[in-house]
């Protein structure tokens, strides 16, 4: 087997978003092998130097659960997310970074979501 080392998946936004004008962007960050998720990037494409949000494969999996049961619980471990006045506000929990997402933005993320378009196990898969 040939060592490939850490690489990117390719950042991806919902297919029901208008592709990067305002949506959640995520990209998938291997382990040293190459080939299983290591971390889970989160940006912002309406921030032209957008900081990133890091997941752990649980913390992202504990997310996504929280974005499609549509119960924002902030038990993920990552991030904490309120919502109000049309604005879904995403905190990093070690503050390196905010978020703000309106309703047409958090919908097509979280339509995204229920489709399985993020999903941090298949980001490496090999045939």
């Amino acid at each position: 087997m040939m060592f490939t080392g850490p690489r990117r998946a390719g950042r991806r936004t919902s297919t029901y978003s208008d592709h990067g004008n305002g949506c959640v962007a995520v990209d998938f960050l291997s382990d040293s092998t190459g080939s299983h998720t290591a971390l889970i990037e989160v940006t912002d494409t309406k921030l032209a130097d957008s900081p990133a949000i890091l997941f752990t494969p649980a913390q992202w999996s504990a997310w996504q659960d929280e974005v499609a049961s549509n119960e924002l619980t902030n038990t993920n471990g990552c991030v904490n997310v309120t919502a109000a006045d049309g604005t879904w506000r995403v905190d990093a929990v070690d503050g390196t970074a905010t978020f703000l997402f309106n309703q047409t933005e958090w919908r097509a993320f979280r339509k995204g979501v229920l489709d399985n378009e993020f999903a941090a196990d298949v980001a490496f898969a090999t045939t």
